[in-house]
């Protein structure tokens, strides 16, 4: 069985895009030397400064229910 990963919790979210909008408004920092001064990931920290998206955020369109039809079905 494959491992699953857990969620990102939201502070984790908001480190990672306080050193993505860090790295982008200085470009002198480096994306390890921001992954360390943000603690986060830093294999994360390159997909997000190369333009990847959150996967939350990413999936939203191969679902086939919106988030509230979903809560109102449960």
């Amino acid at each position: 069985m494959p491992p699953t990963q857990r969620p990102r919790l939201p502070i984790e979210e908001g480190k990672l895009v306080l050193a993505t909008n860090a790295i982008r408004i200085d470009p002198k920092l480096s994306v390890s030397r921001a992954a360390t001064l943000y603690d986060t990931p830093r294999s994360i920290l390159y997909r997000r400064v190369a333009g990847a998206r959150p996967k939350a955020i990413a999936n939203t369109s191969k679902r086939k229910l919106l988030p509230i039809e979903e809560q109102s079905l449960v």
